[in-house]
């Protein structure tokens, strides 16, 4: 049975919490400038976010391997070699990453979400709850930080606690449209499809380029016997997804399924 395509936006909305940290240096940004000075630790870190940007992932890992060997209490480099990792859904290894990045700098906001995300990602949400919580804790003005929570939430059933955490993600940032599209799917799950149109609304209101927005809209105008307005926001979602690569694959496909049965 084909999961909710509500369900698998969740899942895209964990991977987008997987971030890489900017690189250190502003001065060499490309990978043909940084190929001449790869003598610190720091150059291969810059290179390896270059490639990482480009979607470079084993050049990437390669290069932020280096960078740890040259200096094994480099977090930053555990933290993008560990997404790099997640990118590739080798979730473990990512983890493992992550773990050593927390034991080197335990106050790291950014080791716990990433970690949590790849947690959620394998399906072990209490444990990505349980970092992301870690997280809140560490900085309570964190809204990515409440948006994976309340995804793990939503999985698992737990829609009012989802809500709450989304609410105060919004409370901290009103125009972050991912905490709107996570409310709107937690309201349609529940049943509430005026409430969840209407974060899908404001979604695209702040964003009129993010595909999820498209996609959950259409969602509910289906159930809601709207085939006409769902067929525009599918074909609309299609031709922004067509821009963004192999990480929206799923939710191509998805789209074309949709799109395919609809009268």
């Amino acid at each position: 049975m084909k999961r909710p395509i509500l369900l698998i936006a969740s899942t895209f909305l964990f991977s987008t919490t997987l971030v890489l940290y900017p690189i250190v240096s502003t001065e060499q940004t490309t990978v043909q400038a940084q190929e001449a000075s790869l003598n610190s630790a720091e150059a291969y870190y810059n290179r390896g976010f270059s490639y990482a940007e480009q979607g470079k992932y084993e050049l990437a890992i390669n290069d932020y391997s280096q960078a740890i060997k040259i200096n094994p209490n480099y977090a930053d480099a555990y933290i993008n070699r560990g997404t790099s990792y997640a990118k590739q859904g080798k979730y473990e290894l990512a983890i493992a990453d992550f773990n050593q990045a927390i034991k080197i700098r335990p106050n790291r906001v950014r080791s716990y979400t990433s970690r949590a995300s790849s947690y959620a990602l394998e399906g072990k949400h209490e444990l990505a709850i349980a970092d992301f919580n870690q997280a809140i804790k560490i900085d309570p003005n964190d809204a990515p930080s409440y948006i994976g929570r309340a995804g793990s939430y939503t999985i698992k059933g737990k829609y009012e606690l989802a809500i709450a955490s989304l609410n105060q993600a919004i409370k901290i940032d009103p125009n972050y449209a991912d905490a709107y599209i996570s409310r709107g799917g937690t309201y349609a799950l529940e049943g509430k499809h005026e409430l969840a149109i209407a974060d899908f609304n404001q979604a695209i209101k702040i964003d009129p380029n993010y595909a999820l927005s498209y996609i959950g809209r259409a969602n509910l105008y289906v159930v809601q016997g709207k085939n006409k307005l769902a067929r525009t926001d599918l074909e609309k979602a299609k031709q922004l997804l067509q821009v963004q690569g192999d990480a929206s694959t799923v939710l191509t496909e998805e789209v074309d399924r949709i799109l395919k049965a609809l009268p």
